[in-house]
């Protein structure tokens, strides 16, 4: 499991990145004391983000059914 910090216009939180055989499967809810984030408010009706971390980019997409994808 990892966490990565990013801001994206003035919009900072924590992706918790997790392997896909994490007990923290999709519709989990996030421990209470995490920074929680809705990703309207990242992807702005937007379908492609990019976000720099460090000097790799990543890229993060919303799919066709609405689930998001973080790619390096």
């Amino acid at each position: 499991m990892r966490i990565v910090i990013i801001s994206v216009n003035r919009v900072t939180c924590a992706l918790l990145m997790t392997s896909p055989n994490s007990t923290n499967a999709t519709g989990a809810q996030p421990p209470p004391q995490a920074v929680k984030v809705d990703s309207r408010d990242l992807m702005r009706n937007a379908k492609t983000l990019w976000i720099a971390h460090g000097t790799t980019w990543y890229r993060l997409q919303e799919t066709r059914s609405g689930k998001l994808i973080l790619t390096k």
